[in-house]
């Protein structure tokens, strides 16, 4: 809740500033098959980081608008590709018709914006949860 640039920020290793990959051989740095469910939102998305999105914000927007929710740059293994999507078990999933994302096409320089959501109204088996201890 109340994020400035977004609630949630799907970003691949291609949008971050690092300029080390990883050291390890088999690091992917696609965001890929996440599942994005039964989240409750509130606020956020009005006051975004950097330049190039408080621009964005504005073009789609308007000064008063925000970000929706969910916040993708939009970068992808092309090599995964199939007629121009990621196939289902790859896919961004988010199954709560009241949750936008937008795809803000960062790999194609923005030319692409998007909320299309067709694609990404989906789901994935889940994953068993993790229990936290903040008690200790």
């Amino acid at each position: 809740r109340d994020n400035d640039t977004a609630n949630i920020i799907i970003s691949s290793f291609f949008a971050t500033t690092y300029t080390e990959r990883s050291a390890q051989p088999d690091f992917d740095p696609f965001p890929e098959a996440i599942f994005i469910y039964d989240n409750r939102f509130s606020g956020g998305g009005s006051s975004p980081d950097g330049e190039y999105l408080k621009t964005l914000k504005l073009a789609h927007y308007g000064l008063s608008g925000s970000f929706p929710d969910v916040v993708w740059d939009g970068i992808v293994n092309k090599d995964l590709l199939v007629d121009g999507d990621l196939p289902l078990d790859q896919s961004i999933c988010i199954p709560d018709v009241d949750v936008v994302m937008l795809n803000i096409d960062m790999g194609n320089n923005f030319a692409n914006v998007t909320e299309d959501m067709k694609s990404h109204r989906c789901s994935h088996e889940k994953l068993a949860p993790v229990s936290l201890d903040l008690a200790g």
